[in-house]
């Protein structure tokens, strides 16, 4: 495995200290650094510490679902939907969030061109588009989507930072990342089961009528599709295991 530890990083650049947040705020940029990382390469176990406190650590197992949950929690974890499209000259995996999960910004919506972590106004626009029938207005789902294109396709070279790109056919990138999440959430039944209960003192009536009155005959033996998964941690397979451990220690040694 490799081991990252970071201390002293400006000692022969002293005058770029300056330019730094706080300790909390530089910490939280890495974290947040260091969670796209293990999103986007869930074969490779990483170990996040700072101060001494264990930020994040992921198995490395394989399964996207696994890292999710270990960065998210459970309630993001169980509420989720599977997505795995192929079309040729895109292919769109990963996992959306059911809309009772939306949030009040874009901070959740994470998506991956080539395992890189993008940002890009054209697959933002597809995936909420997507939404609009299913979502309040100004809310914004959870997403963690790959997106495998052509290199050819992609431009990357738009921003200093590369962390905007540009499609040769963005049309096409629209379209195909919308319908794949608008089948996603077509696919699952999203209205919960739901029981009345009786009155004190109410007799209980076996008849149809009364069946109808408790809900069976609308939810049926259906599972609830917003019950918390039976685990915490779903299986993963234990293939292609990498390790990668980071530290940093923000007081001087």
């Amino acid at each position: 495995g490799t081991t990252f530890l970071v201390h002293n990083l400006f000692f022969n650049t002293p005058a770029r200290k300056k330019f730094l947040k706080s300790a909390s705020g530089e910490a939280g940029c890495v974290s947040d650094l260091m969670e796209r990382m293990a999103l986007s390469h869930p074969e490779i176990a990483f170990k996040f510490i700072s101060n001494r406190d264990t930020k994040l650590h992921t198995s490395g197992n394989c399964n996207l679902k696994d890292i999710i949950y270990s960065i998210y929690g459970r309630d993001i974890a169980a509420n989720l939907l599977k997505i795995d499209a192929d079309y040729g000259n895109i292919k769109i995996t990963g996992f959306i969030g059911k809309p009772v999960i939306s949030r009040g910004n874009r901070n959740y919506e994470n998506y991956f061109v080539n395992d890189r972590y993008v940002k890009s106004a054209i697959v933002a626009r597809a995936i909420e588009d997507a939404y609009k029938a299913f979502m309040m207005s100004h809310r914004y789902p959870f997403t963690v989507l790959k997106l495998q294109i052509d290199t050819e396709e992609v431009d990357v070279n738009v921003h200093p930072q590369k962390m905007e790109v540009r499609f040769s056919n963005q049309q096409d990138v629209y379209e195909k990342v919308c319908q794949a999440v608008k089948e996603a959430l077509l696919g699952k039944e999203l209205i919960p089961e739901f029981t009345i209960d009786r009155p004190a003192g109410q007799a209980q009536k076996k008849s149809d009528a009364d069946d109808s009155f408790t809900g069976k005959n609308l939810a049926g033996t259906q599972r609830n599709p917003f019950a918390p998964a039976a685990s915490g941690h779903p299986e993963g397979a234990e293939t292609g295991k990498k390790h990668i451990d980071v530290v940093i220690n923000s007081g001087a040694s």
